[in-house]
């Protein structure tokens, strides 16, 4: 999570409009400390499912349950990826 809060602290100093989106997994969630730089002007958090959507997304809202954050879903359920 080292670049991850380096990112985070970049977008948060930048005298631009700047925005980022942070893609989480079960495997990638985030600690406390990068979730207090994320800041709802500046950041926006999704949850990238790709197995099990419930437990998944049950996973994420346990970590943030003290956050009040809106939460993106993507999800790649089989069968619906065509490319």
């Amino acid at each position: 999570m080292k670049n991850a809060k380096i990112i985070a602290r970049m977008i948060n100093e930048s005298p631009e409009d700047a925005r980022a989106t942070w893609f989480f997994t079960p495997k990638t969630t985030p600690d406390r400390e990068l979730l207090d730089m994320l800041n709802k002007e500046r950041h926006e958090i999704a949850l990238h499912i790709a197995n099990k959507p419930y437990e998944e997304m049950q996973l994420l809202e346990k970590l943030l349950l003290e956050e009040t954050c809106d939460i993106t879903l993507l999800t790649a359920l089989p069968g619906c990826w065509r490319g």
